[in-house]
């Protein structure tokens, strides 16, 4: 699968990641059907969407006239089948239940295009695990977003032991062209990359406060003017 075969994107699971994801592809220019097992998770979603893309209009990030043509790229499903059947990207944002997920995968199998990618927004299992009864474990990926995935930019692509570079290239490809900030990992491990270093950070932050070398309001400061963000010791 190369990006330029990728002309529509299924989103399974429309809760608070699933939604945010889907918030993305439409923004950036994809028809995107959005699944989930619940009706009032659909509208509750697409309320969310509609709401958020008019405050990035209020903070000047899109244009008014963007919205309506975003929203019109969206599709809420109850059906799988409908769901995946001409997705080329398919993600599944469900619950981190190792079952629950394996069991999504191979339904998804049975009913998806031969060459569509399968990703997982995991942020803890291993794609080893997920797709156990996966035949084709050559288009499996993560794609890890951080929440809120609608304003964060970074995705960790993270490849599994099968997974064929083509998939990681295409992944990386449609995902910056969305404009996020793809980061390729070129093994699994625990925490991925960005949660790895943050708790680094945090550990060594609360080492220096126990030891006394500096106030909690004072690492805090410090971090917070190096890098933008709080280390909240």
């Amino acid at each position: 699968m190369k990006l330029e075969e990728i002309h529509q994107i299924a989103v399974l699971g429309a809760g608070l990641m699933g939604h945010g994801i889907a918030q993305s592809f439409i923004a950036g220019g994809y028809p995107v059907i959005l699944y989930d097992i619940q009706e009032s998770v659909l509208d509750s979603a697409a309320a969310h969407i509609k709401n958020s893309l008019e405050l990035f209009c209020g903070a000047g990030l899109i244009e008014s006239k963007d919205i309506d043509p975003a929203l019109d790229r969206l599709t809420c499903t109850l059906d799988l089948k409908r769901a995946v059947a001409g997705a080329e990207f398919i993600t599944e944002a469900i619950p981190e239940d190792l079952a629950l997920k394996q069991d999504i995968f191979q339904r998804v199998e049975d009913l998806c295009r031969s060459e569509a990618i399968l990703a997982s927004n995991t942020s803890s299992l291993t794609l080893e695990a997920i797709g156990a009864k996966v035949q084709n474990k050559q288009r499996l990926v993560t794609t890890h977003w951080f929440n809120p995935p609608q304003l964060v930019p970074t995705v960790e692509i993270v490849r599994g032991e099968e997974t064929s570079d083509d998939t990681v290239e295409a992944a990386y490809d449609l995902l910056t062209k969305i404009r996020k900030v793809p980061v390729k990992i070129n093994r699994e491990l625990p925490g991925f990359l960005v949660n790895r270093i943050q708790v680094a950070l945090v550990r060594e932050a609360l080492d220096l406060f126990e030891k006394g070398i500096a106030s909690a309001e004072d690492i805090d400061k410090r971090f917070e003017s190096a890098t933008g963000n709080s280390c909240s010791v």
